[in-house]
């Protein structure tokens, strides 16, 4: 077994067992005027629902906030795992006339961590949508073998 889904395991273990968090996106939104995936509230907290494609299910707290490095991203975090996902909207348009920051739609990578981040989530990523300015529902899929795909939806938390 790798030593990273070794230590996605004993992740996966800890958040089970203290209903917290999986698979841990380290996360963040950016408040800005408009209806894109930009209108997430900085720091909001959520509690998400996960079930992976062997039914596994999880619950996790995770928390969104601005991109210091691009004003037009924005980071999901999870504390318990401490993963991060850094986060654009996805474009809408044409190949020929493309808008950019424009979609509720929004695509993450855990490239580029910052620092901090737990290095054992950077090759996951995760897609998903915004409603009114919050995070709502989508998809994940881990980096590391197996590759284990996740659904999620999540509501505002304030006790995460």
């Amino acid at each position: 077994m790798k030593l990273a889904t070794l230590v996605k395991l004993c992740a996966l273990a800890a958040c089970c067992t203290t209903s917290l968090l999986v698979p841990a996106l380290d996360g963040g939104g950016s408040a800005i005027a408009g209806t894109t995936c930009l209108v997430v509230e900085d720091h909001t907290p959520y509690r998400c629902d996960w079930k992976r494609d062997d039914n596994v299910v999880a619950s996790t707290c995770m928390r969104v906030h601005p991109s210091t490095l691009n004003p037009n991203q924005f980071l999901m975090h999870f504390p318990v795992s401490g993963a991060a996902l850094r986060c654009a909207c996805t474009a809408a348009g044409s190949f020929n006339n493309p808008k950019y920051n424009t979609s509720k739609a929004f695509l993450c990578n855990g490239g580029g961590l910052q620092p901090g981040a737990n290095p054992v989530f950077e090759h996951d990523s995760a897609s998903g949508t915004v409603s009114g300015a919050k995070i709502t529902k989508g998809s994940y899929l881990d980096g590391f073998a197996p590759f284990h795909e996740w659904v999620y939806q999540c509501k505002p938390d304030p006790n995460c």
